[in-house]
């Protein structure tokens, strides 16, 4: 097992910015989010992003897509890299998944019946559907592996800390994306919705990274699973790692 793992890159949507940069959001990443900003992203497209998706998506699909295309177009590892590439895996989380689109197709089936309920937006309800998708439309072909529901965000680090030590891939991205409808869930439990996109690989001496940690380390940060979904547990825990990072 390798000593110590990095973010080498990261990529966001989120209310009021999208893009991918080589430094770490900064504390607002993490603050209290407003109702009106959170229900912004769902009319998100990633359309411009993308190059092949051209049907419908979940507003989750929107933002998991477009933080994946902001990754790749900002990191030369991705981009030097052949399309499709097995050596690079993906792993995705999300408390929620596709729950706008399981909504919109049940809506449709009573009121038109289910005969006439559109077959387009039911796979999207799918909790596989936005990292499959992404794995595609980037060729990313290497290991895959999608959590789903009440999740420690951790899970997702671990996962792809044990690909890169057995050598099946060079690299893994992590995505963690949430795009829930206020009708959803009761007024007094927002969840944050948008996408982060991060490039995980084995640490190199001297290597640039956003954030350096092993295993032990991030076992040793406290477990995030909070009501507000996967993509507020996911902006704390690089919060966590950060403080990591500049106390070594």
């Amino acid at each position: 097992m390798p000593s110590f793992f990095q973010i080498s890159q990261l990529a966001w949507v989120l209310p009021g910015s999208a893009a991918s940069g080589a430094a770490l959001l900064n504390e607002a990443g993490v603050l209290p989010f407003e109702a009106q900003s959170n229900a912004e992203l769902l009319k998100f497209s990633a359309k411009p992003y993308l190059d092949s998706v051209k049907g419908y998506l979940d507003p989750g699909g929107h933002l998991a897509l477009a933080a994946c295309s902001l990754l790749k177009k900002g990191s030369a590892s991705l981009q030097g890299r052949a399309t499709p590439t097995a050596d690079v895996g993906l792993v995705s989380l999300s408390r929620f998944a596709g729950a706008s689109s399981g909504y919109s197709f049940f809506a449709q089936m009573q009121q038109k019946g289910p005969r006439l309920a559109s077959p387009m937006i039911f796979p999207h309800s799918y909790a596989s559907t936005a990292g499959n998708l992404a794995a595609i439309e980037f060729g990313w072909s290497g290991a895959h592996m999608v959590y789903f529901g009440k999740q420690d965000c951790r899970e997702t680090l671990e996962y792809a800390a044990a690909r890169l030590a057995e050598g099946s891939v060079e690299s893994m991205v992590v995505l963690i994306y949430e795009a829930m409808p206020a009708q959803l869930m009761p007024a007094a439990r927002p969840i944050r919705n948008g996408a982060v996109a991060l490039l995980m690989e084995k640490s190199e001496a001297g290597a640039e990274a956003l954030l350096r940690f092993s295993l032990q380390e991030l076992r040793q940060t406290a477990k995030i699973c909070s009501a507000e979904g996967s993509l507020q547990d996911a902006l704390q825990m690089l919060q966590g790692l950060k403080n990591i990072t500049e106390a070594r």
